[in-house]
């Protein structure tokens, strides 16, 4: 859900800067740097997460990374999935969720890409559910449900200057 908001307050301040003139990106930049050193001054937040992920696996239930000018590429290896939320800006990445297992029927995954790209493999069988959007880049959902297996993904989010694509 804060990718949402993310990408909704993005918007509202593009819109903005074009209205009034304004240099948003010289601002976004600042913004982001001086959230930057903050993080760090503070020691707040999972700052491992922030730069990148590297290569790797995870075994967690439920998967949550924001990733700024980073990249993530890891294998989920749990065999309770409960869902996801990824963020990325300015950065990309691959999670291969192809081998979890899950004991619900419905799941929530949440991917926002902003200026950069992400790519999730989902298990075979699973049906998807694509509500995201693409602005000013691609939201695609290329998985196949050839056998029923009775779990539902429900895929949110957006991709702005950016793209999501979700295979199996």
């Amino acid at each position: 859900m804060r990718g949402h908001i993310i990408a909704g307050v993005i918007i509202i301040l593009i819109g903005l800067s074009i209205l009034f003139g304004f240099p948003l990106f010289n601002f976004i930049f600042a913004f982001i740097v001086i959230w930057i050193g903050v993080r760090i001054l503070t020691g707040r937040g999972e700052m491992d997460h922030f730069w990148s992920e590297g290569k790797g696996s995870a075994s967690e239930d439920y998967f949550r990374r924001v990733l700024i000018f980073s990249g993530i590429r890891t294998k989920l290896k749990t065999e309770n999935f409960e869902g996801m939320e990824l963020v990325t800006i300015f950065g990309g990445g691959e999670v291969d969720a192809g081998g979890v297992g899950t004991k619900k029927t419905d799941i929530d995954i949440d991917l926002v890409a902003i200026f950069g790209g992400v790519k999730l493999r989902l298990p075979k069988g699973w049906e998807v559910k694509s509500e995201g959007t693409g602005i000013l880049g691609g939201f695609d959902n290329k998985t196949v449900s050839s056998a029923k297996s009775g779990v539902t993904v429900h895929l949110k989010g957006a991709a702005i200057f950016g793209g999501v694509e979700v295979v199996n």
